[in-house]
């Protein structure tokens, strides 16, 4: 549990060098550059569809190099659905969506 405690504390303190993998609360997949990437998922409010577009695309080659194309097909039919709600109840206003249409 220490490790895990020491581990966040490097990552959210921007440890460029941190090498922890916690595969539950910080998977290292998720975790490039500087922000998480449910950091930003939560932070833009975005619904489940938009959540998982930018979760596969984010992923895409970092957590098997070999599912780098079907995670971006995943990413593309997360898009669509997102799109084919969009197109039965277009949103009228810019809001924060608290879950997909």
């Amino acid at each position: 549990m220490k490790h895990l405690k020491s581990c966040e504390a490097r990552f959210r303190s921007g440890d460029q060098d941190c090498t922890c993998n916690d595969p539950v609360n910080h998977p290292s997949h998720y975790t490039r550059g500087k922000i998480e990437v449910l950091d930003f998922i939560e932070d833009q409010k975005l619904g489940f569809h938009l959540a998982q577009v930018i979760k596969y695309v984010c992923r895409a080659g970092y957590k098997d190099p070999g599912t780098y194309k079907q995670d971006l097909e995943k990413a593309a039919f997360y898009l669509k659905r997102a799109i084919d709600n969009y197109d039965k109840q277009p949103i009228t206003a810019v809001r924060p969506l608290t879950a997909d249409m």
